[in-house]
């Protein structure tokens, strides 16, 4: 989710030599737009953090980016800790508002997953949010709390949904109730993380999140036909 949305600025320029064929990247979600002295700094963190990486950028140059005073930056956030989660969270939460709900409404499940996931991936590879992952990822040995914080907030927020919509089918006698946790685990191993891993080796150029998704959605659907 905070893939999709905060990634405007590539972390390693070198990594995405090939962009996907969309008209163009998204607008900034709106907690980033405006001249408000709170957009103006996380709008700096997300730059530097993106482009320099989390452990490199400090608090002094975050105000330097931003061209306010360090007491401007210290009454919105007390750190940069801080700093971090606010963009994650907020970044989650205007993804999801930029994607329909997972949720199960009696129609086809096929079409219910694929409603769902197919504007989130478009957000994920058009706006370049697969950057968050790739700064996280190269710093969580040094900082495993931003990772965790990261996970609960996308995979693992997604994983959760996914597992609650299996869970209507199982009452509904199409999915195996057995089966909910772990295919909702398959669905976005193969659905998002393996796309966003492609992703992160080779650019996005080279990626068929689309092939993925509806090869993910027919494999755990397939599931509920195994008797």
């Amino acid at each position: 989710m905070t893939h999709a949305v905060l990634g405007a600025v590539p972390y390693n320029r070198g990594m995405a030599k090939k962009q996907p064929n969309f008209p163009g990247p998204p607008g900034l979600p709106p907690f980033l737009v405006g001249d408000d002295k709170r957009a103006v700094v996380l709008r700096a963190a997300q730059k530097l953090f993106l482009q320099n990486g989390f452990s490199v950028t400090s608090m002094d140059a975050i105000t330097q980016e931003a061209q306010v005073s360090k007491a401007t930056v210290y009454a919105h956030f007390k750190s940069k800790d801080e700093l971090f989660e606010t963009l994650v969270r907020l970044g989650s939460e205007s993804a999801l508002s930029m994607t329909p709900p997972l949720k199960r409404a009696g129609g086809d499940p096929k079409a219910e997953l694929l409603a769902f996931f197919e504007p989130f991936l478009m957000l994920l590879f058009r706006g370049a949010g697969y950057n968050w992952s790739r700064m996280v990822i190269a710093e969580a040995n040094r900082h495993p709390k931003n990772a965790q914080f990261f996970y609960e907030c996308t995979d693992g927020r997604i994983t959760n949904w996914v597992e609650q919509y299996l869970k209507e089918l199982a009452k509904e006698g199409l999915f195996p109730t057995k089966q909910v946790r772990s295919g909702a685990e398959l669905l976005v191993n193969m659905v998002l993380l393996g796309p966003l891993y492609r992703t992160l080796m080779i650019g996005p150029g080279e990626v068929d999140y689309q092939h993925s998704l509806k090869a993910g959605v027919d494999l755990l659907l397939s599931i509920a036909t195994v008797k």
